[in-house]
C-alpha cells in the first residue's frame, strides 16, 4: 500500500493576486507504508537483499575427528639428574675422634679360598675336631678356659692369671704372591684390656718349607727368635692388641729393625694402627673386621707391601717390605692365634674374658673397602 502526498505553492499577497493561479511548486512525495508484519519494500532501483546463513555453518578450519592421531613423537632429549648437594659432615668431635671406624662395613665376597662362619653351627661347646672340620687346620691346640659357638659366633674365654691359653692353629695355604685375609673379633663388655700387655690374633705366613730346626719339624718365623726371620727364612703378619685396647702389627720379616743393630731384641716388629693421626684403641662391646693385605715382594727387591685396614679403614700401610729376597716362597700359610702372650705374668688378664670371632676369609681381591 502506498499513500502519495502533493503539495501546492502558490504565490500569496501582493498586487496582482489571482486566486487560482497556476502551482510555481509541484512537488510528489510517495511515501510507502508497509501493511502490517509484511515486509518493507523500498521501490529503489537498488534491492537490499539479508545473506542467506545456511541452517549448518560449515567450521572455517578442517573438521579434527573425535580421536586425533598422535603426533610423530620427538626425539628423546637425554634427561641429566643433578644429585643435591648433600652438606658436608660435621668435624670429627674431640672426644669421639674414631666414631665410624667402630661400625662393621658391607663385606665383598669374590671367590675365596677360605669362607668359614659359623651360621650352620648350634650352640654349644666347639672343640678342636669340629673347628678343623672347618677350617682344615694342618695343626691346633685348644687350651682356653672354654671354647664355644654363641649366637652363631665362635665364643673363645681365656683364664684370667694365666698366659698362652686359648687357640693355637695353623692351616696352609694354595700359595699366592697377594692375598687379603680378614676375620671380625669382638671384646666383651667384661674383657680385661687394661690389666695386661695384650695377647696375639690371627695372620698370614710365608713358610721356607725346606728350612728345619735339628730336630726335624718346621722353623716358624715367631717366638722371639731371629732363626725364621733371617734372608729368606720366612715372615709372619699377624696383629697384636696391647694395654687399653691399643692396636699394632706385629711382623716377623728380614729387615725387622729389632734385629738390627740398635733393635731390642729379635721379637716382632711393631707398627701402630694409625687412624685420623693417632694410635688406634679397640672398645669393649664393639665389632671390628681385622683385614690384612700381603702382596710379595720382587725378586731381589724390597717392594712388598703389607696393609691393614679396621672396618674398611686403612690404619698401617708399608710399601717397602722384603718378605722373601730370593722368591723362594710366597703367602703358604696361616696362623689361627688367640691368646694372652708374650711369657711374663705382666701379660695376664685378672679376669676370665671372652671375646667372639666370625668371617674366617681369605681371597685374592679386597673385603672391607
Amino acid at each position: 500500500m502506498k499513500m502519495s502526498l502533493t503539495i501546492i505553492l502558490n504565490g500569496v499577497g501582493g498586487p496582482g493576486y489571482d486566486e487560482n493561479p497556476a502551482p510555481i511548486i509541484d512537488i510528489v512525495v510517495e511515501i510507502p507504508v508497509p501493511e502490517p508484519d509484511a515486509p518493507i519494500v523500498i521501490e529503489d532501483p537498488v534491492v537490499i537483499v539479508d545473506p542467506v546463513i545456511p541452517d549448518t555453518v560449515p567450521d572455517p578450519e578442517p573438521t579434527v575427528p573425535d580421536t586425533a592421531p598422535e603426533p610423530d613423537p620427538e626425539p628423546e632429549v637425554p634427561v641429566v639428574v643433578i644429585p643435591d648437594i648433600e652438606p658436608e659432615p660435621d668435624p670429627v668431635i674431640p672426644d669421639d675422634p674414631t666414631r665410624t671406624i667402630h661400625q662393621l662395613p658391607v663385606l665383598t665376597i669374590n671367590n675365596p679360598e677360605m669362607h668359614v662362619n659359623f651360621n650352620e653351627r648350634s650352640d654349644g661347646d666347639y672343640s678342636s675336631s669340629q673347628a678343623d672340620n672347618d677350617f682344615n687346620f694342618k695343626w691346633q691346640s685348644f687350651n682356653a678356659l672354654s671354647s664355644r659357638i654363641e649366637n652363631k659366633r665362635w665364643a673363645v674365654t681365656v683364664p684370667k692369671d694365666q698366659i698362652k691359653k686359648g687357640i693355637h692353629a695353623a692351616k696352609d695355604l694354595i700359595g699366592q704372591s697377594e692375598y687379603y685375609f680378614g676375620y671380625e673379633i669382638e671384646f666383651s663388655e667384661g674383657y680385661d684390656l687394661a690389666n695386661n700387655h695384650g695377647g696375639k690374633l690371627p695372620g698370614m705366613v710365608g713358610l721356607n718349607t725346606a728350612l728345619k730346626k735339628s730336630s726335624g719339624s718346621q722353623v716358624y718365623p715367631d717366638g722371639c727368635n731371629d732363626l725364621g726371620q733371617r734372608r729368606d727364612e720366612g715372615f709372619s703378619l699377624r696383629s697384636m692388641w696391647r694395654k687399653d685396647g691399643r692396636m699394632i702389627g706385629y711382623f716377623y720379616h728380614e729387615d725387622n729393625p729389632e734385629m738390627l743393630p740398635g733393635g731390642n731384641n729379635s721379637c716382632g716388629h711393631e707398627v701402630d694402627y694409625i687412624h685420623n693421626g693417632n694410635a688406634f684403641y679397640v672398645q669393649k662391646g664393639k665389632k671390628y673386621f681385622i683385614e690384612t693385605r700381603c702382596k710379595m715382594n720382587s725378586k731381589y727387591a724390597s717392594d712388598g707391601i703389607v696393609q691393614i685396614w679396621v672396618n674398611g679403614f686403612l690404619v698401617v700401610s708399608m710399601t717397602s717390605m722384603r718378605l722373601s729376597h730370593s722368591l723362594l716362597y710366597d703367602i703358604n700359610h696361616m696362623f689361627i692365634y688367640f691368646w694372652h702372650g708374650g711369657s711374663s705374668s705382666t701379660w695376664e688378664p685378672s679376669v676370665d674374658s671372652k671375646a667372639y670371632f666370625d668371617n674366617f676369609i681369605l681371597q685374592r681381591t679386597p673385603i672391607s673397602h
